[in-house]
This record gives structure tokens, C-alpha cells and sequence, in this order.
């Protein structure tokens, strides 16, 4: 009789992480009529859920993507943009980014630049 003797071994491993965000602040300094696109790029496991928020006024203004596109800018739009990571192991740090928007060069309107000094 022959007997055969297998043996065999499987490690599995398996490492978790809390979010944590990996892009770094941006501040951005564009003209009305152009498009911004903001970036949050996070590292996690599981997956992390991303939320934007306007910080003005607290409102979410994305939910699930690592970039924000906002198009066409209004001056209304300059403001300090947030994104947030978390998982079921936690939630990550802010990270803000700045979005200032300047008049177009060629038009300086009273509802652009105020008294018309920019």
C-alpha cells in the first residue's frame, strides 16, 4: 500500500486601513468661465466613501469621486472646498482646498468687480 503525504500551507493577510488622503491641498486662483478641478486621492481598505463640502455654508457638493469638477466658475463659487474619506475603520483628516475666482481679464462689469477698481 502506498500512502502519499501532502501538505501545504496558506496564509492569507489581510491589512486595514482607516482612509487617509494621499493628494495634497491645492489653492487655485482661476478666471470666471473656466472649469476647476479639485483632487482627493485616498488611500483605504476597505474602500472609503469620499463626501465634498462648500466650507461657506457647509453643504455637500459631491459625493464618491476623487476629483470635483466645478465649471463654468463664478465669482460666486471662490470659496474653501473640503473632501473626507471614511470606511467602517474610520474617518480620514480634511483636506481643503482654495478656489479663488478672478473677472475675466476683457470684462470688468459692476457684478464682477464691484466699483470696477479690479
Amino acid at each position: 500500500m502506498k500512502y502519499f503525504v501532502t501538505s501545504f500551507s496558506i496564509f492569507i493577510s489581510l491589512f486595514s486601513d482607516a482612509p487617509r488622503i494621499t493628494s495634497p491641498p491645492q489653492e487655485l486662483s482661476l478666471s470666471e468661465g473656466e472649469s476647476a478641478v479639485l483632487l482627493c486621492r485616498v488611500a483605504a481598505n476597505p474602500p472609503a466613501a469620499l463626501q465634498w463640502v462648500r466650507q461657506s455654508t457647509g453643504q455637500p457638493v459631491g459625493q464618491g469621486q476623487e476629483e470635483l469638477t466645478l465649471s463654468p466658475l463664478a465669482r460666486s463659487m471662490a470659496d474653501t472646498y473640503v473632501c473626507q474619506a471614511s470606511n467602517k475603520l474610520g474617518l480620514s483628516e480634511p483636506l481643503a482646498h482654495t478656489l479663488t475666482v478672478q473677472c475675466k481679464s476683457h470684462s470688468c462689469s459692476p457684478q464682477c468687480c464691484g466699483s470696477g477698481s479690479e
